[in-house]
């Protein structure tokens, strides 16, 4: 029975965030397949378990209620027999990198492992090449903590956040010059439109947080 955050793995997390769309209408279907993903018991030997035994267990799982506190960063992971690396360094990363992370981000279903993914990579390895990312995708959902993957993500969100934000003042206050000598109003607009983006990356607008899963 897993009992905290630090011994439940991203595939665990995946498969309860399944379970928690699965059965938002239905409060009994979704504790029992959570139980059973903390357990690994099949729903069928639940079943057949005694009220007060289950009870027990639904107990154990009451730290699902509480928020999921990130880890903080390492400089490497190793996940059964491979030894991944964090990009740390936004700017190092590679156009593919960051396109994959954000298409992963933008998918409706949670797609942790694979967003991990684009910024974990195999020791002396570039992204993408020379190994099966496959692999490492299995590697992160069977042994890496939740904790650490939700690090991670915290980590990597706030680097391109401040990228971002130092992307959009440059432009900014080159738009800003611009307009100093032609006063175009599309070039106001524009801009006007850069300080909106500016202000709500400041807010942490678009960021996830973590929730509590059971209810």
């Amino acid at each position: 029975m897993i009992r905290n955050y630090d011994a439940l793995t991203v595939g665990k997390y995946e498969a309860i965030m399944r379970a928690e769309r699965e059965h938002a209408d239905d409060i009994n279907g979704r504790n029992l397949a959570i139980i059973s993903i903390l357990t690994d018991m099949n729903k069928d030997k639940l079943l057949d378990m005694t009220v007060p035994k289950f009870r027990e267990l639904m107990d154990q799982a009451t730290f699902l209620r509480r928020p999921l506190r990130p880890a903080p960063v390492l400089k490497a992971y190793t996940l059964g027999d491979m030894t991944l690396r964090p990009v740390a360094d936004i700017q190092k990363m590679t156009t593919a990198q960051y396109i994959d992370f954000q298409t992963f981000a933008k998918a409706p279903d949670n797609r942790t492992a694979e967003m991990l993914s684009c910024f974990l990579v195999p020791d002396g390895h570039r992204y993408n090449t020379g190994y099966d990312i496959a692999e490492v995708q299995k590697a992160i959902r069977e042994y890496l903590p939740v904790t650490a993957a939700q690090g991670l993500l915290a980590f990597f969100l706030e680097t391109s956040r401040r990228s971002m934000l130092n992307t959009l003042r440059s432009s900014a206050e080159t738009l800003k010059r611009t307009n100093r000598r032609k006063k175009d109003k599309r070039i106001t607009a524009a801009t006007m439109e850069l300080n909106m983006s500016i202000h709500l990356l400041r807010a942490g607008a678009g960021f996830p947080t973590s929730t509590p899963l059971l209810k």
